[in-house]
């Protein structure tokens, strides 16, 4: 197979394997979660992050390599790692960090 994987187990007791895509130095997946908390959760627990987009190379990439593995398997919503939840309409990523890049 051309993609690495990570066990998913180690992330929530399933037993298949999620591939791991690589970019820019960083690598993603996706797994599925049902709010943005348990989403944001699940990364945590496997060392990892929410996607924080930050350029237009990078949002291309995950349309690119995600659209349509999430779209083909229904899934209507799509959590990356930015919230706005200290302040309304102030997005910061996950570790506090602003956010730059708006275009995701």
């Amino acid at each position: 197979n051309e993609y690495p994987y990570i066990d998913q187990k180690t992330i929530a007791g399933g037993i298949a394997e999620i591939p791991l895509i690589s970019f820019d130095n960083s690598s993603y997946f996706i797994f599925e979660a049902n709010s943005w908390t348990e989403a944001n959760s699940l990364a945590e627990s496997v060392g990892a992050n929410l996607v924080r987009i930050d350029s237009e190379e990078e949002n291309q990439f995950i349309l690119e390599n995600f659209q349509e593995r999430i779209l083909d398997n229904y899934h209507p919503d799509a959590w990356i790692g930015i919230t706005d939840s200290v302040s309304e309409g102030n997005w910061i990523d996950t570790k506090g960090n602003e956010i730059k890049y708006f275009n995701w």
